[in-house]
């Protein structure tokens, strides 16, 4: 176990996998926008096309939590 990683919290906290192997069964398609990067490079219309994506960007949902 990696010092710092252990997470009693969780049942398997204390389980560390080491992969030999990794076949991807399905790829998915870049996503419109990217919701998780630094800049916001989509444009207006991009982010109200695909509002529940952007919603995931942290300013914003922070936003949205709080007009609920």
């Amino acid at each position: 176990m990696r010092e710092g990683l252990k997470n009693p919290n969780i049942a398997s906290g204390d389980v560390e996998i080491v992969v030999d192997n990794l076949e991807i069964l399905n790829r998915a398609e870049t996503l419109p926008i990217q919701p998780f990067a630094e800049e916001n490079q989509a444009g207006e219309d991009l982010r109200f096309k695909y509002r529940y994506l952007d919603l995931r960007r942290f300013e914003d949902a922070t936003d949205a939590e709080k007009t609920r």
